[in-house]
């Protein structure tokens, strides 16, 4: 039996392990919480805000919030959501969870994303935190041309806030897309005033864009505190063709620049898709995705903006052991993520195809306003050599100094496990790759990323990623560079359980299961050992009662204390009732009752009738 995910800083609870995996009535229980981190955002050295999203106790997809206070990362708690959220709202199957979030100062944020109501339908997601307390979620109020779902009709996989920026506290934006009545996909702006938001309103598009089958989509955004923001995405112009668009607000007004030109080597549709933007000034700002060439290849974009007009995109130029982009389906290059530390000097992190079918982990310099050929990372030296069998790439990076970075990803090592990666850069040199040291709970067979980074300073990071334990359940870790050196990850905690989650799992004392779960055999022993889990301080008892005519009568009965998390057994004791009983050999129809009652907190209650044989 493993404790898995049930201990990761849950409050005290008892559940009986063994009905968690095979009970009907709590079959849906998970041990594996499988996080999934979105985004972080770091206004203040040691003071940073994460989010994502994982399964509870029960099974269900929820909201993730990860904070971090003078450089002490608290447990996670559960995204406070809008009382119209369904039973199941963020689960990750149906492409809902947080997606980002941005701090203006320490406690001052905001995040973004999608939940499932309880109609099925999926809704816009907007959560405010102020002054270090997260109010209740708010729906996002899409324009009056938006599709409205009908009986039998819903809204799903149509509706995404993607990212957000703030100007100020309460003065925020969130971007996305949405799709109308006339069954277009527009970009979506939802604009936060004095931390109201208000209703959303279609973005903008460049002159020429195709008014029938648009699919425009707002990927990503950034703010000043100055008070302008810029974001990109794309859309379909006159031809069809799919291109990179930016989008800047000033004075609370959107503007649409046109279509920012790209590379020569562009392919007649080049399905362009900008991922990422970082903007040092209003109308300095460098955007980064891809692109497709006429050989059906995905290659690196880079968009330079210098005093507001857009330059023409560069395409990545690539290591000399990259596959050739002018043969045909032979490269994939993608960028995720860039950083800027000053005017020119930017850099663009992501993967590439090799010769050999690898993916390798890339980087992409700009010095003085020109862009390098890219560079190979050197991975470290356990790094799985074989054809085809190299699955490395970096997701993020942080520069607080130009020419001194830190980009983190993954990559395969000879034992097929995905190893999270750190690359370092120091005064313009990228030092080889290093694989970051895990929880001491993390398992052999592994599957480990590193997704976020911030720096402070040059030589002070932090970073958080997800990786396996030993029993198979995604994680998360965070992982901090003081001074130029790295500690070891240690595990975040997650959410506690509410009410609803303690009161299922208590349900699953309520029916002995297993092969000693039998009048014979518990006759035999004279007694039944219930399997439970306890989170924490508790206690825990259970009974069971037969009905008669003459009334209920206690059969067996057990209690247990537990200390601290742990496993263990309630034994359940026949009473002489009990044995007289279950003596008869019959088949036997009981109540069993069980109660929790946690060192701090209310006691919980469940009851049921059962049936052995």
């Amino acid at each position: 039996m493993k404790l898995g995910a049930l201990t990761r800083g849950l409050p005290l609870v008892a559940v009986a392990a063994a009905s968690l995996l095979a009970s009907a009535t709590a079959s849906a229980v998970p041990l594996n919480p499988g996080i999934q981190l979105g985004a972080m955002s770091c206004p203040s050295a040691g003071n940073c805000v994460a989010v994502g999203d994982y399964g509870n106790g029960v099974g269900q997809g929820e909201g993730l919030l990860l904070e971090q206070h003078r450089g002490h990362w608290e447990p996670g708690i559960q995204a406070p959501l809008p009382t119209n959220a369904g039973p199941d709202p963020l689960n990750q199957a149906n492409n809902t969870g947080l997606s980002d979030v941005s701090c203006v100062s320490a406690g001052n944020c905001t995040a973004v994303g999608v939940y499932t109501d309880a109609t099925n339908n999926d809704r816009g997601l907007m959560l405010s935190e102020k002054g270090g307390h997260w109010a209740r979620g708010v729906e996002a109020h899409l324009p009056g041309n938006a599709y409205a779902p009908t009986k039998g009709k819903k809204i799903q996989d149509n509706l995404v806030l993607l990212a957000d920026g703030c100007t100020s506290a309460g003065n925020c934006y969130a971007v996305g897309n949405y799709v109308t009545a006339a069954d277009t996909i527009q970009g979506l702006i939802v604009t936060e005033r004095g931390g109201h938001w208000q209703t959303g309103v279609s973005a903008p598009l460049p002159a020429g864009a195709t008014v029938r089958g648009q699919k425009a989509v707002l990927y990503a955004i950034t703010c000043l505190s100055s008070g302008s923001c810029t974001a990109t995405g794309s859309y379909v112009d006159a031809n069809g063709d799919q291109q990179v668009m930016l989008l800047t607000e000033s004075g609370g007004r959107w503007t649409a620049s046109t279509e920012a030109s790209l590379p020569t080597t562009a392919g007649a549709n080049p399905a362009a898709t900008p991922i990422a933007i970082d903007c040092l000034a209003a109308g300095e700002c460098t955007v980064v995705g891809n692109f497709q060439n006429g050989n059906n290849n995905s290659l690196g974009l880079l968009v330079s903006e210098a005093g507001g007009a857009s330059a023409t995109g560069t395409q990545t130029g690539l290591p000399a052991n990259a596959a050739p982009p002018t043969s045909y389906n032979a490269q994939t290059t993608i960028l995720p993520s860039v950083a800027c530390a000053s005017a020119g000097n930017c850099t663009a992190v992501g993967s590439y195809t090799d010769t050999d079918g690898n993916a390798q982990a890339l980087l992409v310099d700009e010095s003085d306003g020109t862009w390098a050929t890219g560079q190979q990372v050197s991975l470290p030296s356990n790094q799985n050599h074989g054809a085809t069998e190299q699955t490395a790439g970096l997701d993020t990076i942080s520069c607080p100094a130009a020419g001194d970075c830190v980009a983190g990803g993954e990559y395969t090592d000879t034992a097929d496990n995905d190893d999270s990666l750190l690359v370092t850069e120091t005064d313009g040199s990228w030092a080889p790759g290093v694989e970051v040291r895990l929880p001491s709970n993390a398992r052999g067979t592994q599957y480990s990323a590193v997704d976020s980074i911030s720096c402070a300073s040059v030589g002070n990071c932090s970073a958080l990623g997800t990786y396996s334990d030993a029993y198979g359940d995604t994680l998360a870790y965070s992982l901090q560079e003081s001074g130029g050196v790295w500690g070891r990850a240690t595990e975040l905690q997650m959410p506690s359980a509410d009410r609803a989650e303690l009161q299922l799992a208590l349900s699953a004392l309520l029916t002995p299961i297993g092969k000693d779960a039998s009048v014979s055999a518990i006759h035999k022993a004279q007694s039944f050992k219930q399997e439970y889990v306890a989170l924490g301080p508790a206690t825990v008892s259970v009974a069971w009662y037969s009905s008669t005519k003459s009334g209920r009568s206690l059969v067996a009965s057990g209690h247990v204390a537990a200390t601290s998390a742990s496993i263990g057994y309630v034994t359940m004791r026949l009473t002489a009732a009990g044995r007289k009983l279950f003596a008869t050999g019959h088949t036997l129809k009981l109540t069993a009752v069980a109660t929790l009652k946690p060192k701090h907190g209310t006691a919980l209650g469940a009851s049921k009738v059962f049936t052995l044989k």
